[in-house]
């Protein structure tokens, strides 16, 4: 790797300080070599070229929101956020990878329509990395991931070259690996491919047994097969009617067993809180209680529906305004826990199991992280897809913390497979977990993505490390994220 001749060939650029892209929202740091940011196209081209002739290895970034470590990288860093732009095109919209979606959907405002799949994060997250991580957040049983919204993508290749992608293409330079990628591929994603509604592993090999085309497997590629600049989202109409109901629970356990009851109310959204979110946002829940969050979204009958669903249960209906403060807090919720001195930390961020297997799931998950030493971890997030947040809560000063979490991350997994759910459903692989991929895909569907990775980038220059490829992760360890 020759990063001082790419310094020197990318003069002109807009070089940044390598120091302040070594963080994102992980518990990892990574000091890159160099970090320049494009402010177009055609210069991320040029640092692309640049950077194949020297031989560094390229993490493309752009609003650092990332809690699995993706956006960090030891060669270049290429700061994609000043490529910005909204422009509507019909029921879809065009965006530049760097606008947040909160700022594509303030655009979108005066046409009524917004962006489907909303994350929590939404003021920081960046319509590229929402790509490459396949985002989704609270309102998937309604509006998918963002895959489902992907139309069309603009970028370029490892090399440089302009890519540009729409459904049903497989360009040339693709046309001879793709087809064996896919030959007796849906044979053994039926043998091994988790079936629940989050699974997520490696490439989007289910979507890319279907639909053959060599779109389908950018959403959820975590940088590692291109760089976006462009993305053509479908959009959907604004909802007209919001209803929240709150289903108070005696456990975590009891709330995650109603959860798929909820679902089969027609609900647009199926939240659960914790008794520690509870406490630290002051809402007394009793040593194990819980709450659900239960959304409607023009559905005025939804309320009777889950009430019919719930016998016995006080689902209340909230008031607007009291709507509006849970929903803020279960965005705030993490920082309430963080204010009381814990850091609540991502490393098995977001195992998702089949719904109607969650509750017996977390039991099991929080009884095996107990006997390792964490008594008390946060378990919250999106119970109608069995997808959940998992925070244990550390010492930020305590130096074997890190080896501790590392150390039980295996563990881990092995208990997500013995459920048959997926190890991440929802933030990727990134530097935390791919070095569990190949043992949590399993051999054949490794392979398979390791074909995937060799027809895009032969040379592996693009985010080398995440999905296929990855090392343990404990040398970049640094407990408190930035």
């Amino acid at each position: 790797m020759n990063s001082a001749a790419l310094r020197d060939a990318l003069e002109g650029l807009d070089l940044r300080p390598p120091d302040a892209y070594a963080r994102d929202r992980s518990p990892f740091s990574v000091r890159p070599a160099l970090a320049v940011a494009a402010r177009d196209g055609k210069e991320v081209r040029a640092v692309l070229r640049a950077a194949a002739e020297h031989d560094v290895p390229v993490t493309a970034r752009a609003g650092g929101s990332g809690v699995a470590g993706q956006c960090l990288g030891e060669g270049a860093i290429l700061d994609t956020s000043p490529l910005q732009g909204v422009e509507p095109d019909g029921e879809d919209v065009w965006c530049g990878v760097g606008e947040t979606l909160d700022a594509v959907n303030r655009a979108l405002g005066p046409s009524g329509r917004v962006v489907g799949p909303d994350v929590t994060a939404a003021d920081m997250a960046c319509v590229g990395g929402l790509v490459a991580t396949n985002a989704c957040g609270s309102r998937s049983l309604r509006y998918g991931r963002f895959a489902d919204a992907v139309r069309e993508v603009r970028g370029a290749w490892a090399g440089g070259d302009s890519l540009s992608l729409a459904p049903g293409e497989v360009p040339d330079r693709l046309a001879g690996a793709l087809p064996a990628v896919r030959d007796g591929l849906g044979a053994e994603l039926d043998a091994a491919w988790p079936s629940q509604p989050r699974a997520f592993g490696g490439y989007r090999l289910e979507a890319f047994a279907r639909a053959g085309d060599a779109l389908s497997l950018v959403p959820g590629s975590e940088g590692t097969l291109c760089v976006l600049t462009r993305v053509r989202l479908a959009t959907v109409p604004s909802a007209r009617r919001r209803s929240l109901l709150e289903v108070r629970c005696a456990s975590l356990r009891a709330a995650l067993d109603r959860a798929p009851a909820c679902v089969a109310a027609g609900a647009s959204a199926v939240e659960v809180l914790d008794h520690l979110l509870l406490d630290a946002a002051g809402l007394s829940s009793g040593r194990d209680g819980a709450l659900l969050l239960v959304e409607f979204l023009d559905d005025d009958g939804g309320p009777t529906r889950l009430r019919a669903a719930l016998p016995g249960d006080d689902a209340v209906l909230l008031s607007e305004p009291h709507a509006k403060r849970m929903w803020a807090l279960r965005r705030s919720a993490l920082a309430l826990v963080a204010a009381r001195g814990a850091a609540p930390v991502a490393v098995f961020e977001d195992p998702a199991v089949a719904p109607e297997r969650a509750g017996v799931f977390a039991e099991d998950l929080l009884a095996a992280l107990a006997r390792r030493g964490f008594a008390d971890v946060v378990v919250y997030g999106h119970a109608g897809a069995g997808c959940l947040h998992v925070r244990p809560l550390c010492d930020p000063f305590d130096p074997g913390a890190g080896p501790r979490l590392l150390d039980a991350l295996p563990e881990v997994a092995e208990l997500v497979a013995a459920h048959g759910g997926a190890l991440t459903g929802e933030h990727g692989w990134g530097l935390a977990r791919s070095h569990l991929a190949p043992a949590a895909l399993g051999r054949a569907l490794y392979h398979r993505c390791e074909q995937v990775k060799r027809a895009w980038d032969p040379r592996g220059l693009l985010n080398p490390g995440r999905i296929v490829g990855g090392r343990d992760p404990r040398g970049a360890w640094a407990l408190t994220p930035a």
